[in-house]
């Protein structure tokens, strides 16, 4: 049975990605704090539904990390920007020794 497609867009799962993150950019008009369970809800899609090697994990990664310095989340910037280094690495390779 295929999923709805409640926004017309004719892709649900990236329809569901634009929209959370439309939803976070919006909140970032208001405060960090209203922006920080959209981001969190980003980047946890990205990476659980298109994995984190896609095109829009790094991204939803880099969003959150900014909200997470936002809001005084010091570690888990960290900790999402550690694992976004080892993707790249993984991904690209490790760049240190050129």
């Amino acid at each position: 049975m295929d999923a709805e497609d409640p926004f017309g867009d004719g892709d649900v799962s990236q329809g569901t990605l634009i929209h959370l993150q439309k939803l976070a950019e919006t909140a970032k008009e208001h405060q960090a704090w209203c922006e920080l369970p959209f981001g969190q809800l980003a980047y946890n899609f990205a990476t659980n539904g298109f994995g984190e090697k896609s095109v829009d994990s790094p991204s939803s990664a880099e969003n959150l990390i900014v909200v997470y310095l936002r809001t005084g989340f010091a570690d888990k910037a960290q900790q999402i920007a550690e694992s976004l280094l080892e993707t790249a690495e993984d991904k690209f390779g490790d760049k240190t020794h050129l």
